[in-house]
């Protein structure tokens, strides 16, 4: 019986902390865990990433020169095998420019539920930092700029952010649309 793994994804540098939990199919590779973080956390896969595992990198096309010369490629590695190395701990990064950095854990692991479908987001707090804010702290500056009194700098914001901003907002049913939309192990969610 295939085993489904509850991981939790915690975006480092902010607090309070964003974080998802999540149950993923065993055989899932790093590669759909890239398209699993990218939909739960609410990411729009527009900008590089890379996977950091016992000091070794992992993603999509070793070899390319914007990634490590020796990377290893996160097609090829499954969750389940991350656990046979003993891996509990890992780290996820995305977009080097602001420098988004996402430590993942495994839980648990248990026989997966047939009447549920995986992936599957089961809990998370608070909503994503919009994209090309400048990392952990541009977005710190625009909360505090959106929390103090009217100012042009604010009205920039609004208007760029296309409306108000709620930073303690997770839909956990949007997150689950989303990670339907995946079908893990295909060709089409690579990146």
């Amino acid at each position: 019986m295939t085993q489904a793994i509850q991981i939790k994804i915690t975006l480092e540098e902010i607090h309070p902390p964003i974080w998802r939990r999540v149950l993923v199919e065993e055989t899932s590779t790093l590669a759909d865990l890239h398209s699993i973080i990218q939909q739960v956390m609410g990411w729009t896969n527009s900008h590089l990433h890379q996977f950091t595992i016992h000091g070794e990198y992992y993603d999509p096309n070793p070899g390319d020169e914007d990634f490590h010369a020796k990377a290893k490629d996160e097609h090829d590695y499954t969750l389940s095998q991350l656990l046979s190395f003993k891996v509990k701990k890992f780290d996820y990064d995305y977009d080097f420019g602001d420098g988004w950095r996402h430590t993942i854990i495994f839980e648990d692991i248990n026989p997966k539920d047939p009447s549920k479908k995986h992936p599957l987001c089961i809990q998370g707090e608070r909503s994503c930092p919009p994209e090309d804010v400048g990392g952990p702290y541009g977005y710190l500056a625009m909360l505090e700029t959106l929390r103090g009194p009217k100012s042009d700098e604010k009205d920039r914001f609004i208007e760029w952010l296309g409306g108000p901003f709620s930073s303690d907002k997770f839909d956990l049913k949007k997150a689950n649309r989303g990670l339907a939309k995946i079908r893990p192990g295909s060709s089409d969610h690579k990146y």
